[in-house]
């Protein structure tokens, strides 16, 4: 009897090339990112085949940033961000 490799002992068939790493998930990369005090950031238009934001913005205390769940409503990211300690 011969003994077959499963998918998970990491073994591939002969001739088959090696699989590329998995793309990191967004938590993964936003915990590795060092704090940035005083900025929101602003993620849109995810793209679910790779898991990543095509549009990611920042912004400070004084700007302002429109709503896109409610167009027209604009907010003043002063108010969205903690206060520093």
């Amino acid at each position: 009897m011969t003994h077959s490799s499963s998918l998970n002992d990491g073994a591939r068939p002969a001739g088959t090339p090696p699989r590329e790493p998995p793309r990191r998930r967004l938590e993964e990369r936003t915990r590795e990112r060092p704090r940035r005090q005083g900025l929101l950031e602003v993620m849109r238009d995810p793209d679910p085949a790779t898991a990543v934001y095509r549009d990611l913005r920042s912004h400070r205390a004084g700007d302002r940033i429109e709503l896109a769940a409610v167009p027209g409503v604009q907010v003043a990211v002063a108010d969205l961000i903690p206060p520093r300690r």
